[in-house]
């Protein structure tokens, strides 16, 4: 077998696997490249060969550099605590972004590299937001799942963030006393989110010194004054340690109770006046194709996301007709999926539940490990390269 036909069996063997993992756009492009390739040294004048291989290598480098932060892979800075204690403050993670399939630019200024050239212009500050390019989002190797880590931007400001998604396109999630329910099936969430618990501390010079012992990374208050009940925002897992070493009993949930005005949570409002962080919903995660009757109450919770996502503008005059361009409608189906996202440390983490659901073409790709963990500002080399 020559040394050509080992090369022709490694790029059908290629195209094979990248086929069998839906990446049909990839296989287009590695058979250009192929080809192009060929077609450089299929030419028979020699300097012109050397000549066009140097250039072929030089660009092949190029977009290398730029198409591997495009379309396979990324690296983020965790900016918050929003996700403790999964990730840290500092945490440099790498992101997937085959996994659900890369977003094309929408402007030069999202293509790495050569966006340097734009942001040296004097009107980059403004022309870094306008979209030039249509949203458009390749095919990936999976769907999203519940429980997937997801790094997206947020759909109101270029600003990327990191959560769990906690529901997908369609499911009908609440949360009760902080447990998530999604078609009125509990999730059996990681055991290292956080949650508020009170408990009953039995030894406390003891218990102190576990806590200490333990990097135990929360404060413990008194919820009465010369009383041995505590509260804190513990992990599953750190609870369980605590009362596995007999140091503390009578252990339950302290959902956040409900105080008019003290949150603007999304979708609070109306009927809904009683929700909390930890008492939230029931909510339908739109998905495409879904249809909903239009009525005062999925006029209030999903006018923003129609509005902002979807580009219609639905009025609501005063006798509670909805109309679409002065036309009246009674229902609307949505063009897009959406997900609601959670941060696990849930008390301290601004997500879906604030901001609302997370339309998918605002989503980068799935956190896949840390590469660097700077953990209370010391370099932590049992979190290198540590899957997510």
């Amino acid at each position: 077998m020559s040394y050509i036909d080992k090369k022709h069996l490694t790029l059908i063997a290629m195209l094979i696997f990248l086929s069998f993992l839906g990446l049909f756009w990839l296989c287009i492009v590695v058979l250009i490249v192929a080809l192009v390739y060929r077609g450089v040294n299929y030419i028979k004048h020699k300097f012109i060969r050397k000549t066009a291989n140097v250039l072929f290598s030089f660009l092949m480098l190029l977009f290398l550099a730029i198409g591997v932060r495009v379309f396979i892979v990324d690296i983020y800075l965790i900016p918050s605590s929003s996700m403790e204690n999964t990730l840290y403050p500092k945490d440099v993670i790498l992101v997937n972004k085959l996994k659900y399939g890369p977003n094309l630019p929408r402007s030069p200024y999202e293509i790495p590299w050569l966006n340097l050239f734009y942001f040296l212009q004097d009107n980059s500050k403004e022309a870094v937001t306008e979209k030039i390019w249509p949203a458009k989002r390749l095919t990936g190797t999976s769907e999203i799942k519940q429980g997937d880590v997801v790094v997206f931007k947020n759909f109101r400001k270029d600003v990327v963030l990191v959560k769990r998604c906690a529901a997908i396109a369609g499911d009908t999630l609440k949360i009760i006393d902080g447990e998530v329910y999604t078609n009125k099936v509990h999730y059996r969430a990681p055991s290292h989110i956080r949650n508020t618990y009170a408990f009953k501390v039995n030894t406390p010079k003891w218990f102190y010194r576990a806590i200490d012992s333990l990097h135990i990374n929360s404060s413990v208050y008194g919820i009465n004054k010369d009383s041995d009940w505590k509260e804190a925002e513990l992990s599953y897992l750190e609870m369980e340690t605590l009362k596995d070493l007999n140091l503390i009993d009578s252990v339950q949930k302290s959902p956040e109770a409900y105080i008019l005005n003290k949150r603007k949570l999304y979708g609070r409002g109306g009927e809904n006046q009683a929700w909390t962080l930890d008492n939230y919903g029931p909510v339908v995660v739109p998905k495409a194709g879904m249809e909903i009757r239009l009525t005062n109450e999925t006029f209030r919770l999903y006018r923003g996301v129609i509005k902002h996502n979807e580009g219609v503008f639905i009025k609501r005059d005063k006798n509670n007709i909805f109309k679409v361009k002065g036309k009246p409608i009674t229902s609307y189906t949505f063009k897009k999926n959406y997900y609601f996202m959670l941060g696990d440390n849930r008390k301290q983490s601004r997500d879906s539940r604030y901001f609302g659901f997370l339309p998918e073409e605002k989503i980068i790709g799935k956190a896949t490990c840390i590469l660097f963990s700077n953990k209370d500002d010391r370099f932590q080399w049992s979190r290198s390269f540590k899957s997510i």
